[in-house]
């Protein structure tokens, strides 16, 4: 009896901490397979990537969407994290169906034009998988390679892929993010 009080307790209260959800938008093609979602808060624009047609798409604040980088713009693979930082959003990629003559890469594309600000490629000769990305307080981009089990940096300043870490324990690494002391903290 007392559990069965306290469980109605614990439900009860439940719906003090719940919140309201809404739909943001909704993309109307179907087949566009999204996989990352970033977010840019001085164009109030949500950016969705496709690992099916090899582009990003925008939605503005009105929610119009838009193509913003076309299918296999500037080499784009399938596009997957992404983050805005810097007036630029950054973007995973690659290309091919995992083998190790496939490109792992990262693009810089600026916010306001869609133009590629740089672009970063991971030499072949292993089955690499760029998934996920961060960005540190230096600048730095972080990069998880769920395939090869590794961690990289992408010094923006450098035209290098930087190992940082190749450990079994980071295979199929997925989410990635800095703490505020710019320790890498990865979801495996």
């Amino acid at each position: 009896k007392a559990v069965l009080i306290l469980l109605v307790i614990l439900l009860g209260s439940l719906k003090l901490y719940a919140q309201q959800v809404e739909i943001a938008f909704r993309i109307s093609e179907k087949d566009l397979i999204p996989e990352g979602i970033a977010y840019d808060a001085t164009s109030k624009s949500f950016f969705v990537s496709s690992i099916h047609k090899n582009k990003i798409i925008r939605i503005d604040e009105r929610n119009k969407v838009t193509d913003f980088i076309k299918s296999g713009k500037e080499g784009i693979g399938q596009a997957l994290g992404m983050k805005v930082s810097d007036r630029k959003l950054w973007v995973c990629s690659n290309s091919g169906k995992g083998n190790a003559q496939d490109q792992s890469m990262v693009h810089a594309f600026d916010l306001a034009s869609g133009d590629l600000v740089s672009k970063w490629i991971l030499p072949a000769g292993e089955i690499h998988l760029f998934n996920d990305l961060a960005i540190d307080s230096h600048g730095n981009v972080i990069v998880s390679d769920s395939d090869y089990g590794a961690i990289y940096r992408v010094n923006p300043k450098s035209s290098s892929v930087e190992l940082l870490i190749k450990d079994d324990r980071l295979q199929y690494a997925n989410g990635i993010t800095i703490s505020p002391d710019d320790a890498v903290i990865v979801n495996t």
